[in-house]
């Protein structure tokens, strides 16, 4: 929860805003929504629950602890694709970091703020849950691959509020 109180103070993140977060910061606006009254909370290509991330991810992730995050890197720079070259550009003890702490994470929970969510047809790290607001044909990186069509439906709503 620090992560979340330390976001709301630096970003002057209030009660009666609306959140969007894309990947890993959908689930930091998860948290910031367990303690900000929040009328609306946006996912894109994120998760609500660990057990929505990919299964053979959360099986191996005990691994990011003794893996050679730098030998990694290096090979997914050679893997052409958007997650593939993020993976290579993220410093190791981020990774690391993200590796253990996804998998500890509680969740959203209930709530009641009102949730969209927004996925990729095709993304294999976070797969789409049975309920989907709009789903792209596209992957994990759907707020970059389809910015547009996700700026629509965020912008849309948002005028609703």
């Amino acid at each position: 929860m620090d992560v979340a109180v330390k976001m709301c103070a630096t970003r002057g993140i209030k009660d009666g805003d609306t959140l969007i977060g894309c990947s890993l910061g959908g689930m930091v606006a998860c948290e910031i929504t367990k303690i900000r009254k929040v009328p609306a909370l946006y996912l894109v290509g994120s998760a609500m629950r660990k057990e929505e991330v990919n299964g053979l991810l959360s099986m191996l992730h005990p691994l990011a602890k003794v893996a050679p995050v730098d030998w990694i890197r290096r090979a997914a720079g050679k893997i052409p694709g958007n997650v593939a070259q993020m993976f290579a550009n993220a410093e190791p003890s981020f990774l690391r970091a993200m590796g253990e702490a996804i998998f500890e994470w509680d969740g959203l929970g209930e709530t009641e703020t009102k949730v969209y969510r927004i996925h990729g047809e095709h993304d294999f790290v976070i797969p789409p849950p049975k309920k989907v607001d709009l789903l792209l044909d596209g992957g994990h990186l759907i707020s970059v691959t389809h910015a547009q069509p996700c700026s629509e439906f965020v912008m849309a709503g948002i005028s609703k509020i």
